[in-house]
């Protein structure tokens, strides 16, 4: 097996019960919320973490304001941190097509939702605050869209009052095989909507309210890039890009690849499996596979947004020599990657489920993945609810189920999702038990566990010093009179658990106690 770091990141959005209240400033004429209520309220939680979880916030954070940076580092590999008006988390580097990352997602949420629990009870808050795990909530009124900046846009979507938020899914690649992947994945990444969108109600221009694949889509407007200006507009966002950050920094040929184009998504089965399928793709274009000219998406966007809109899966995609419909066109990867040398047996069960996933979406069998992919488990309880009461996608009923499908709250009053797996209808990789584990553990594969370790020497009282910063890689305390810094990571392999930096670290300072 061709091993991978991979992780994500998500931007939680936090709905307030009441709402904010906006009110019109009459010098400026300029709108106020009270985001600075949720700008506070996302520190405290932060703050809180390590009341109901082992974190450390380092010394040099703990007293900034509410608008600047203020991460929490934690035993589990996480980092925690405010990203504007959203709690922002990172995984640990978790190795790509494991368990390893659902276990960890599976973990956060439980200690998200244990800080909402703290917060309310410790701060008497009289307002509901709810955590989603999705990609889109309305826009605020003062800082919508403008409409010049949706030009790109290949469908007839009124997303003017949408704002679109991150889940970036991020991957380890060779830096000198960066053009084939980009040319690999501007095709691959429109047709594989079908098996990692999350489900959305959208509406039309003409005002009519459809079910869609996809929240994260329509918002994506370019292909991969590496220009700067691409990366960092909000409203004409690329399907991804390689990051600055150097992953094996002696040669530089690990780097950083992050997919922008991807949904949050809520069945494990889900999570799991298009990482794995991610990886295989990517593979495929570092060991020399190319997409047939005469198969390649004459326009990658146009076909992303849609597709998009076939939640029945009749679509069909242009290429260079023919319309192929878009299932049978994820047939071509798989077939590729089964051709892989070499695979491992994670590989190999990764690629029976994406075979299993698409003969079921081939013979209009996709009711039987309800519970394992998010698109389908939603579009199945919409269904199932406007049915039994009566009521159609444009009702506010139909809206509240989709955007409640993605609140986090294990609590079956609050969140479809978690009423949906009280039933037994989501379906678990791993078990209740290992997911209690990973809560304080991260992975012990990679070098997220020489970052866990040094955390928990810190958190178990073992070294007397504080902890002034945290990095992925490194860590600086306040030894004696002075700070000093060490390594927390082997800079040419990802997924070696120890280094000679850290070990000094230990029997330096444990053995001066």
């Amino acid at each position: 097996m061709q091993k991978r770091i991979c992780g994500r990141e998500h931007e939680y959005p936090i709905i307030l019960d009441p709402p904010p209240k906006f009110r019109r400033n009459k010098d400026t004429g300029s709108i106020n919320t009270d985001s600075d209520f949720v700008e506070k309220l996302i520190f405290k939680l932060i703050h809180g973490i390590p009341k109901v979880a082992d974190g450390i916030i380092p010394s040099t954070e703990k007293n900034l304001s509410a608008t600047n940076s203020s991460d929490l580092w934690m035993a589990n590999g996480y980092r925690v941190y405010p990203d504007l008006e959203k709690l922002e988390t990172a995984s640990p580097e978790c190795l790509a097509g494991s368990y390893d990352l659902i276990t960890q997602e599976r973990a956060m949420e439980i200690i998200l939702n244990k800080v909402l629990k703290w917060y309310k009870k410790r701060k008497g808050c009289k307002r509901k605050i709810i955590l989603l795990k999705n990609n889109v909530s309305l826009a605020r009124e003062d800082s919508p869209p403008k409409r010049e900046d949706l030009n790109k846009l290949e469908v007839d979507i009124d997303i003017f009052d949408e704002i679109s938020y991150g889940c970036h899914h991020n991957y380890s690649c060779l830096l000198n095989k960066k053009n084939k992947i980009i040319k690999l994945l501007n095709n691959f990444i429109p047709a594989s909507v079908i098996i990692s969108g999350n489900g959305n109600l959208v509406r039309l221009l003409n005002g009519k309210f459809v079910y869609t694949i996809s929240q994260r889509a329509p918002h994506i407007v370019n292909l991969f890039t590496d220009n700067l200006e691409d990366r960092n507009s909000q409203y004409s966002r690329p399907m991804g890009y390689f990051k600055d950050l150097v992953i094996s920094s002696e040669d530089k040929k690990l780097h950083r690849l992050q997919i922008v184009a991807r949904d949050a998504t809520r069945c494990e089965y889900q999570t799991w499996l298009i990482d794995g399928i991610t990886h295989l793709v990517i593979r495929l274009a570092e060991e020399g596979w190319q997409l047939p000219y005469q198969l390649s998406l004459v326009n990658p966007i146009k076909d992303f947004h849609q597709a998009n809109l076939y939640p029945n899966l009749k679509y069909k995609v242009k290429t260079r020599s023919k319309k192929i419909n878009i299932v049978e066109y994820n047939y071509i990867f798989l077939r590729a990657a089964k051709r892989l040398k070499n695979l491992s047996e994670i590989e190999k069960k990764c690629i029976k489920e994406w075979k299993r996933v698409l003969d079921l979406m081939r013979t209009k069998k996709i009711e039987s993945l309800i519970g394992e992919i998010d698109w389908i488990t939603k579009w199945f309880l919409l269904k199932l609810k406007m049915k039994q009461y009566n009521f159609d996608l444009n009702d506010i009923r139909a809206r509240l189920i989709n955007i409640n499908y993605h609140n986090i709250s294990d609590n079956p009053n609050e969140s479809w999702f978690a009423r949906l797996d009280k039933d037994g209808i989501i379906r678990h990789l791993v078990s209740e038990k290992l997911v209690e584990k990973y809560l304080s553990m991260s992975p012990q594969n990679t070098k997220a566990k020489i970052r866990s370790d040094f955390i928990k020497l810190f958190l178990n009282k073992k070294i007397k010093y504080q902890v002034e910063e945290i990095t992925w890689t490194s860590a600086t305390f306040d030894a004696v009179d002075n700070s000093e810094t060490i390594e927390l990571a082997v800079k040419d392999d990802p997924f070696e658990t120890t280094c000679k930096s850290f070990e000094e670290f230990k029997n330096k300072y444990l053995k001066s106690r």
